[in-house]
């Protein structure tokens, strides 16, 4: 049985338009399962445990859904190897765009291709419009908690151990943390208060 054998079982027998309710069934991208239908992308353990509820299975009998097996370059990725041998970054959860927002309250939500396996690097997954249009609603996100947050770049913000994606801004001197979609205002950096986690890379960029 393949994946898409068991989301044909799951809808009822017919698998058209069965990716995005079952996506919204148990909490992803709706991308994301066009990545697993495609042999393109493998659900780590804790989503492997939602698929299982969905499709009534093990967690075991739901990893073999998906064997390993070659698989071609994820758009955005340069990968030398098949996605299976190529090593993964967890997409921690999500994080809030418009306001903060906790984020690390839960074990990974997704596994990605990490696009830099020399860095320390972390996943999120944007909620919200506040930073568009160049981040949107439901992509990841790859982190780098160790670089130096700079004029114009987007970084990951805490405030009182909630968390938001802001540019940061240094205007007249002055530090601020600014969203992209206009219609959000701008906050001003409190030294005692707010906590760069770190520095925002690029984006995954899923097939479609």
């Amino acid at each position: 049985m393949t994946f898409n054998d068991a989301l044909k079982k799951w809808n009822g027998g017919i698998l058209h338009g069965a990716q995005t309710p079952f996506a919204k069934a148990i909490g992803v991208a709706s991308n994301t399962v066009s990545q697993w239908a495609n042999g393109k992308l493998r659900p780590g353990e804790a989503v492997a445990q939602k698929i299982a509820r969905e499709f009534d299975m093990t967690v075991e009998e739901v990893m073999a859904l998906f064997p390993p097996r070659g698989a071609a370059p994820a758009g955005g990725v340069v990968m030398d190897a098949p996605l299976w041998e190529v090593p993964m970054t967890p997409v921690l959860n999500y994080v809030s765009a418009a306001r903060f927002n906790v984020a690390f309250d839960a074990p990974p939500i997704d596994m990605i291709p990490n696009p830099a396996p020399g860095r320390r690097l972390f996943a999120l997954r944007i909620s919200g419009d506040c930073m568009e249009p160049m981040l949107r609603n439901g992509e990841d996100i790859y982190i780098d908690p160790d670089a130096v947050p700079v004029d114009k770049k987007v970084v990951l913000v805490q405030s009182d151990g909630e968390y938001t994606l802001k540019r940061y801004r240094v205007i007249d001197g002055v530090p601020y943390l600014v969203p992209d979609n206009a219609k959000y205002p701008r906050i001003r950096v409190q030294t005692n208060k707010t906590l760069i986690r770190g520095v925002v890379i690029g984006k995954f960029q899923r097939d479609i």
